[in-house]
C-alpha cells in the first residue's frame, strides 16, 4: 500500500511538472537584453544662469551598422533642455514653458556602442533653415492659445516665437536626404545631405489635416522611411469626437516624392494602459515595429512594450492589428520613464533608446534661473528576440 501511494503521488508531481515545463515553454520570452549607458563630457550649452547642461534629450533610433560586435546609429535630440511649463503665468499666460537654452538647435547625433557597456557619441551637427540660420526648437505661434505653449526664458521674459521651430521626435535617412517629424504643428521637415532645409509638409499641405487636431506635445513622434516611402505616426489619438479616434492612434504612408499622404492607418491603444507611443521602425514595406508606453516606472503600472504591425492586412476602414514582440519589462528594462527611439537591426535583433529630459529635475526657479539636477542617465539597449521578426 506504501508503495502504491508512492509511486501515485510521483506520477502525479511528475504529471504536474510536465504540466508545467510545457507552459514555461510557451509563455516565457528567452529573449535577451544588453543596456549600455552614455559616456560622454559633450554639453549642449551653459545657460544664462552658468548650469551647464549635458548632452542627452534623444529621440529616434536609425541602424547604421554592425562591426566587431559593436553598433552604431544615427539619434536626434528633441527641443532642447526646458523645466515643467507654467499652468498660469502672471503676466505671461497659460501653458507657459521655460526654455533654458533660448537658441538651442536639435541635434543629429552619430553614437556607437562599446566593450564596458556604455555608448557615446561620435559626431554632432545641426539642422539648418538656411545657410546662416539654425532650426530651433521653439513654439509656433498659434492662433488658439490653449492649444499652443509660450515660451519664456529662465528669468521669465517672453520668447519670440517661430513657425519654423520643432520639437524634433522622429528621424530617418530617406535616400540622400533626411527627414524629421516634429510636435508642434506637426509638421515633417525634409533636409538634404547638408543639413539644409529643402521642404516641409503641414496639416493640410501634404499631410492629413486631421494631424492638426493632435493633444498639445502629442505630435507627429515617430517616422521610419523605406527607399520609397516614409511612415508617420502621432504619439497619441486626436482630440478628436470621431469614435474612430478614442482608442487608435494615426499612422500616415506618405510619398516625399509625390509630396502627399497616401493612406492613413489606425492603430489600436487602450488609454487606460498605455495611451502614448514612443517611436517606430521599419521591417520591411508597410511592416512596422511600435514602442508603447504609459510613462510610468516599474513592472507594476508601467507599460514597454513592442509590437509589429502589417499594414497590408488593415481592414476596410483602415485599422490594423497588432502583435507583441516583446514586454520589455519582463527583461529588466522597467527602470525608465520614457523610451523614445528604436531600431530594427535584423530579423532578431532590435535596439531601443530612452530620453532622460537632459537630467532636469522639475520647476525652474525664475528668481535665480536656476533648475535643478537628477541622476538620470541616457540608455540604449540591444534586444536580442527569441523569435524572428517576419
Amino acid at each position: 500500500m506504501k508503495t502504491t501511494l508512492t509511486s501515485t503521488l510521483a506520477l502525479i508531481i511528475c504529471a504536474g511538472l510536465l504540466s508545467c515545463s510545457h507552459k514555461s515553454k510557451s509563455n516565457i520570452d528567452s529573449s535577451k537584453i544588453e543596456i549600455y549607458t552614455l559616456k560622454t563630457d559633450m554639453l549642449v550649452g551653459t545657460t544664462k544662469a552658468g548650469q551647464k547642461i549635458p548632452l542627452g534629450g534623444f529621440s529616434a533610433l536609425q541602424f547604421k551598422k554592425a562591426e566587431g560586435g559593436q553598433y552604431s546609429f544615427y539619434t536626434i535630440t528633441d527641443r532642447g533642455p526646458n523645466a515643467l511649463e507654467f499652468k498660469e503665468l502672471a503676466g505671461v499666460g497659460r501653458n507657459v514653458r521655460p526654455f533654458l537654452i533660448p537658441d538651442y538647435s536639435p541635434l543629429l547625433v552619430e553614437i556607437s556602442t562599446t566593450d564596458n557597456k556604455t555608448f557615446i557619441a561620435d559626431h554632432s551637427t545641426h539642422f539648418k533653415i538656411k545657410k546662416n540660420y539654425k532650426l530651433t526648437g521653439l513654439p509656433h505661434q498659434n492662433d488658439h492659445p490653449t492649444e499652443a505653449e509660450l515660451a519664456i526664458d529662465i528669468y521669465g521674459n517672453k520668447l519670440q516665437l517661430d513657425n519654423n521651430g520643432a520639437d524634433s521626435e522622429g528621424f530617418c535617412k530617406f535616400n540622400n536626404n533626411y527627414l524629421v517629424s516634429e510636435e508642434y504643428g506637426p509638421d515633417l521637415f525634409m533636409f538634404n545631405s547638408k543639413m539644409m532645409l529643402v521642404k516641409k509638409w503641414t496639416p493640410g499641405m501634404g499631410l492629413p489635416a486631421d494631424f492638426a487636431k493632435r493633444k498639445m506635445n502629442r505630435g507627429l513622434e515617430s517616422l521610419a522611411c523605406s527607399q520609397k516611402f516614409a511612415y508617420l505616426m502621432l504619439q497619441s489619438p486626436l482630440v478628436s469626437d470621431d469614435l474612430k479616434d478614442k482608442n487608435y492612434i494615426r499612422i500616415a504612408k506618405f510619398d516625399p516624392l509625390k509630396r502627399k499622404t497616401l493612406k492613413e492607418f489606425f492603430y489600436p491603444v487602450k488609454s487606460k494602459e498605455a495611451d502614448k507611443i514612443g517611436d517606430i521602425s521599419l521591417i520591411a514595406e508597410d511592416k512596422l515595429i511600435v514602442i508603447e508606453q504609459n510613462g510610468k516606472l516599474g513592472s507594476k503600472e508601467g507599460v514597454r512594450k513592442v509590437y509589429k504591425v502589417d499594414l497590408t492586412k488593415a481592414n476596410a476602414e483602415g485599422q490594423v492589428q497588432k502583435e507583441l514582440v516583446v514586454d520589455l519589462n519582463t527583461l529588466g528594462f522597467d527602470f525608465v520613464e520614457k523610451i523614445e527611439g528604436i531600431a530594427f537591426i535584423d530579423s532578431k535583433t532590435i535596439a531601443v533608446i530612452t530620453d532622460n529630459d537632459f537630467a532636469l529635475d522639475g520647476m525652474i526657479d525664475l528668481k535665480t534661473g536656476l533648475i535643478k539636477f537628477q541622476k538620470k542617465d541616457s540608455y540604449l539597449a540591444i534586444i536580442h528576440l527569441d523569435q524572428e521578426l517576419k
